[in-house]
């Protein structure tokens, strides 16, 4: 037997309250009084449930200008439990770095036919950078860079699920301290793949450019296993 699910078990009072208030008509919510009036719970109730949604990213809460409802993003909710997760066992990081792989593998042909020439100049933008980055002396590990080439390729895609999954992984990975590893050879690999690929999108080639991105997903996996603590994807 299929147990129905309610949204009460997952929404509290006050975020179905939220999830229907729009902003459009006041600047910040009610009070916190207001509210335990207008949803008929207890001022100390609305105060757990509001540090909730704060958590989430879903409010903002300000001594001068009160309670603002703010605009959905669904990486503040995620990290939570993903932050809680890797606190909880370090391997998951594991798991996400592989379901960050799959995703991106997924939605890639669809978020790379929607990029605009804009776009794509931007990400020969990120590209260059990485590579100054690469032939300093001493040379610079192009964290930065490499985030915002992921997730620029997929912003398109309008998407607030797989953004922020996405979004999720890079703060995990800066998080394990990943940031700072320094496999020259390989992130030199890495880029070559990364234009490549651009390239291929500029020409219109969907398919030589995905070939690429593939390429660049074989490479981590077939690259040898470092140590948890200096794991770069």
């Amino acid at each position: 037997m299929i147990t129905k699910i309610s949204r009460n078990q997952y929404l509290s009072a006050f975020l179905q309250y939220l999830s229907h208030y729009s902003s459009e008509e006041s600047e910040r919510l009610p009070s916190l009084i207001e509210l335990s009036q207008e949803l008929g719970i207890s001022v100390a109730s609305i105060r757990e449930q509001l540090e909730v949604a704060r958590i989430m990213g879903l409010i903002e809460v300000r001594p001068r200008t009160g309670i603002q409802k703010l605009p959905y993003n669904f990486t503040k909710t995620l990290m939570t439990s993903v932050f809680y997760a890797l606190e909880n066992d370090k391997s998951a990081f594991e798991q996400i770095s592989d379901l960050r792989k799959h995703l991106e593998s997924a939605y890639w042909q669809e978020a790379a036919s929607k990029l605009t020439d804009s776009d794509v100049g931007k990400l020969h933008e990120i590209i260059a950078d990485a590579f100054h980055k690469l032939h300093r002396k001493p040379p610079q590990i192009p964290h930065e860079e490499h985030k915002r080439f992921h997730l620029l390729m997929y912003q398109k895609l309008n998407n607030p699920f797989v953004t922020g999954l996405l979004e999720a992984y890079w703060q995990a990975y800066e998080a394990m301290g990943l940031d700072v590893y320094a496999d020259l050879q390989y992130l030199e690999q890495v880029w070559a793949f990364h234009l490549k690929t651009v390239e291929a999108i500029a020409r219109g080639d969907i398919e030589s450019g995905y070939k690429s991105f593939a390429d660049h997903i074989d490479l981590i996996s077939r690259r040898k296993q470092p140590s948890r603590a200096s794991s770069f994807e």
